[in-house]
């Protein structure tokens, strides 16, 4: 609609640098020009050729953090009126599909006034009409670094945030499902992300089904979360075409038993576990009870296992971690139905499982469960044993050469030794093994061939545990250079946020969790707005912190299924309010 009043056309075919969730997934997927129409300014943008907007995803500009409206958005093209006053920054976030319907991709472009302020003065903007600008004139040489770093040739596998065309697809080629939910945050599903699926062999296993990314943080995801009671991430389901759950799995598990699972599902693409169940009912036998159970166990409904128990048990090969399982599903049932409390006579057996049997894929649940235990009943003697117990475990597992402990890595030995310190107030030990816990993560980026200056998923975890180790210094220093390399993202900004919180370094905490807030959207909007709120109240500003929560329980649009996350961060919100009003903050 401004065609026929704009007087001045400046091309800016941007390659501007990616968020670096679509950094994983492949190179800009749109370009934008700025018109002048009169006195205004509109930002053009468009998905290249063969390309368009997923207009069922979601759609936000937002300037310095705040929702705008665009004055136009098709399939080809988006408009929004820009300013060059002031300080201040836009973001658009966009989701691009190819045309032929093979994949979607989630698209960032980020520009500041004093971007389009230097671009609108320059000689080009009135003289050849075009301009041309690259990622390191927007967003900095850092991020530029890391777009060329990250954006290789690889092609999308990934359908994301786009669950209609997934499905559809599904069922147009019979193949099935493989659905990931992540968090941009969430250090597993990175660590997924640069370490499997982008892997040849996992790309070779990919072929036979159609991949699907939703990201947890946004409401795109709320119908298949509540129809797979997806409740942590990764959280990945494999379903059939009509997107009936095969099984699933959670956390960052090793390749090897994700391309297990993924030929496990195409061979049964036309048995649902529902069928299974079904099945089940009329031709029972050890292997199928022990499919339907090894199915179920990543949703910790046990107590729909315990029926199963007795046949699975007639299996005559049954592994050391499967006959441990089956010992343990009738007491994860009970504490299950008993609030989490384990009785007293499930208590000798339990100690007993737990002592006996080495690391395996329940060993976190099992310690768990033991441990509350201790807590429930204030047995000091119980606790000691129960960390001194898990000590012996993790030792016996670094003592290997070749790991052979399911999912467990060397790095997951070293937290359960700096845990079992921490529990034994044995805080020198403790900081010693979270500095070996960071020396390991740094061994893993070398071992996967990351750049260890934008490695996400390990150096999420790896600064973190140089701070855990005493490092506050060195700490500091490597989360700084993270932003450094992706300074418009949620993620680094409110880690390191979290930490000063912890340092009660108040006002730099602020800082990065407003700076959290300004990049954030969905569930992380929710988590960097009790962030902020908590440091706030923590310096004094209790009116402003308890204003900011108020509107955010105003806004904030809820799923329909309380089970949904975000239910939790608004009663958390909610929560924090009360203890700021009653002056216990």
């Amino acid at each position: 609609m401004f065609k026929s009043i704009f007087s001045t056309l400046v091309l800016l075919q941007m390659t501007l640098a990616q968020n670096t969730f679509s950094q994983t997934f492949g190179k800009s997927l749109q370009s934008a020009r700025l018109e002048k129409a009169g006195a205004n300014l509109i930002l053009k943008v468009k998905p290249n050729p063969g390309h368009h907007y997923n207009l069922d995803a979601p759609t936000k500009i937002l300037k310095d953090g705040k929702e705008v409206k665009p004055t136009s958005l098709l399939p080809s093209s988006l408009e929004v009126g820009v300013t060059i006053e002031g300080k201040c920054e836009y973001q658009v976030q966009t989701y691009v599909c190819d045309d032929k319907k093979t994949f979607c991709a989630p698209q960032n472009m980020n520009v500041t006034c004093e971007d389009l302020k230097k671009l609108s003065i320059k000689p080009e903007f009135s003289s050849k009409g075009s301009i041309t600008v690259s990622s390191a004139e927007i967003n900095g040489p850092a991020v530029a670094a890391t777009e060329k770093a990250t954006n290789s040739e690889k092609k999308e596998i990934f359908i994301v945030n786009d669950p209609k065309m997934a499905l559809d697809l599904a069922k147009k080629t019979n193949k099935p499902l493989f659905i990931d939910f992540f968090g941009t945050w969430c250090p597993p599903c990175n660590i997924l992300d640069e370490t499997v699926f982008n892997s040849p062999l996992f790309a070779r296993h990919a072929k036979n089904m159609v991949l699907l990314k939703l990201d947890a943080d946004d409401k795109v995801s709320w119908d298949l979360k509540s129809k797979y009671a997806v409740t942590g991430y990764p959280t990945v389901v494999l379903a059939t075409a009509d997107g009936d759950e095969i099984t699933r799995f959670l956390g960052a598990l090793p390749e090897r038993q994700i391309v297990k699972l993924m030929k496990y599902a195409t061979e049964n693409k036309n048995t649902s576990l529902s069928q299974k169940v079904e099945l089940y009912k009329t031709k029972p036998t050890p292997k199928l009870a022990l499919e339907i159970i090894e199915a179920i166990v990543p949703t910790e409904n046990y107590e729909t296992l315990v029926p199963y128990v007795p046949m699975a048990s007639q299996n005559t090969q049954l592994t050391m971690a499967q006959k441990e399982l089956l010992l343990m599903i009738p007491i994860f049932a009970e504490a299950k139905a008993n609030k989490g409390e384990v009785s007293k006579t499930a208590l000798p057996l339990l100690k007993s499982i737990f002592e006996t049997y080495p690391i395996s894929d329940i060993y976190y649940s099992k310690l768990e469960l033991i441990s509350s235990a201790a807590e429930s009943l204030k047995d000091e003697d119980l606790k000691k044993w129960v960390y001194e117990t898990n000590l012996k475990h993790a030792d016996a597992g670094l003592a290997k050469k070749h790991l052979d402990l399911g999912s467990f890595t060397r790095v997951d030995l070293n937290v359960l030794r700096a845990m079992s310190f921490e529990k034994l107030g044995q805080a020198d030990n403790e900081k010693k093994a979270h500095s070996h816990v960071a020396q390991e993560y740094s061994k893993l980026i070398s071992e996967y061939k990351q750049n260890p200056k934008t490695n996400r998923g390990y150096n999420l975890e790896r600064v973190y545990s140089v701070y855990k180790s005493g490092d506050i210094k060195g700490a500091k220093a490597e989360y700084e250079k993270l932003i450094d390399v992706y300074p418009k993202e949620f993620t680094f900004h409110y880690n390191y946020a979290s930490v000063l919180k912890d340092l009660k370094e108040w006002d730099k905490a602020l800082k990065y969790a407003q700076n959290a807030l300004n990049y954030s959207y969905g569930d992380n909007q929710l988590r960097a707005i009790y962030l902020v709120s908590e440091i706030e109240a923590n310096k004094g500003l209790k009116k402003e912190s308890i204003e900011r929560i108020t509107q955010a329980l105003q806004s904030t649009e809820l799923p329909k299924d309380e089970k949904v996350r975000t239910h939790r961060y608004v009663k958390r919100l909610a929560e924090l309010k009360t203890k700021i009003e009653s002056g216990k903050l």
